[in-house]
């Protein structure tokens, strides 16, 4: 698979939990909808339907072990640390408009080389307006874009994702994340063709709407997943083959906001975000995008993680966060976090080799209850894991100690 660096939360933000309301006038495929097979249909838009729990449960778990192994029936260690029951499935209604990237192709096919002109022209659909709403969070970038794409692809690329199955993709990310609160839950993607050229292939915002009129709304607006066609389209050899990698891609920022809905609804997590600061986001990234990064690879459910990647990344994370205690932490430090080359984005690749060694380790279970107690149990779950599967590069002391501090605690 072609590794891609690709940026979602713009440079570094503090994200605070969301309320989800969904505004009903400004909802789209209200119109001219059919139903057809369990989906919506509106022209281009389709709707689909929609260990470390605490100390004294820890010792608890301890001491049952301890008495499993003197009776010869702690076999299987690993599964019986695994914690949590399994996930109440919930599936949200899921929006996908293709809209945007539509009406590029129509124009490139029509125009061949007046790209602004298409740009415009996606720029001018309901998600393309979101797209170029999105643009000042990206921060300053390296100059350059993407190569322009074969319009064929992008147009293969929009024919396969009508047809992708977002039912199971939506169970398969919400089985990691506990069982969420309420309902009427509602995830908009919209596909476009404009937006910032490079590292915005695929990113969720917070939007609002006054008077149908979108505006940016970090702290309390509805999620939204906006990807670039012609960013996108580029990855794979032909349309069909970026179509596989997109997929694996959704799964990656489908868990951001199953996540960001947890954690609106979850006290421990709401007094976590209120206290926010650059170092608990850095932490909170390391787990946030760890698990939305191993979500999205499935190579390395697979084949394991690169232990030399995990490694240099671990080194990176642990030179930052001795940063933080020194005073001499830099936004460039901490912009380099989850944005550029894909392996350099340390907190993303630390975190997702957490990910992958719990997932094998103790199993899915264990990394959802690592989603319901926080950041600092979902490292100190991984440094448990090491001592299981001496395949594992083992966390390094300054991370640990790092992840042990009592201020980092749900």
């Amino acid at each position: 698979m072609r590794r891609v660096a690709y940026r979602r939360l713009g440079p570094w933000m503090l994200r605070q939990p969301v309320r989800m309301t969904v505004p009903g006038s400004d909802t789209p495929c209200r119109r001219r909808a059919v139903w057809y097979e369990g989906i919506w249909l509106q022209e281009r838009a389709f709707m689909v339907s929609s260990g470390c729990a605490g100390l004294l449960p820890m010792l608890r778990r301890s001491v049952f072990l301890l008495l499993l192994l003197a009776a010869g029936l702690a076999g299987n260690a690993p599964e019986a640390m695994a914690t949590g029951t399994s996930s109440a499935i919930s599936v949200p209604t899921i929006i996908l408009d293709t809209r945007g990237a539509s009406e590029w192709v129509r124009c490139m096919r029509a125009t061949r080389t007046d790209i602004a002109r298409c740009n415009a022209l996606s720029a001018a659909t309901d998600g393309g307006k979101l797209a170029e709403l999105s643009v000042p969070t990206f921060g300053t970038l390296p100059a350059g874009t993407i190569p322009q794409p074969s319009v064929q692809n992008v147009q293969e690329l929009l024919d396969s994702m009508n047809h992708w199955p977002m039912h199971d993709i939506a169970r398969d990310v919400a089985a990691y994340v506990p069982p969420l609160k309420g309902s009427g839950h509602t995830l908009r993607i919209f596909v476009v063709g404009n937006g910032v050229p490079l590292f915005s292939d695929m990113y969720v915002r917070h939007f609002s709407w006054r008077h149908g009129i979108p505006f940016l709304n970090e702290t309390s607006g509805d999620p939204v997943m906006l990807i670039d066609a012609r960013q996108v389209a580029s990855y794979g050899d032909t349309g069909t083959n970026s179509a596989d990698i997109v997929k694996d891609l959704l799964h990656h920022e489908m868990f951001h906001i199953y996540f960001s809905w947890y954690r609106a609804t979850d006290a421990r997590w709401q007094a976590f975000m209120k206290a926010m600061t650059p170092e608990r986001q850095l932490l909170l990234d390391v787990q946030d995008e760890g698990i939305a990064h191993y979500l999205g690879d499935p190579a390395w459910k697979q084949t394991g993680f690169p232990r030399a990647r995990g490694q240099a990344a671990m080194d990176t994370l642990g030179k930052v966060i001795l940063a933080f205690r020194n005073g001499t932490v830099t936004p460039d430090m901490l912009q380099k976090a989850n944005e550029g080359p894909f392996w350099e984005k340390y907190a993303d690749i630390a975190g997702g080799l957490f990910a992958t060694g719990i997932d094998h380790v103790f199993g899915q279970a264990a990394v959802r209850q690592s989603v319901q107690d926080g950041p600092a149990c979902f490292i100190l779950k991984y440094d448990a894991a090491t001592r299981y599967d001496p395949g594992l590069p083992p966390l390094t002391d300054t991370i640990r100690q790092w992840a042990r501090q009592s201020q980092w605690r749900l």
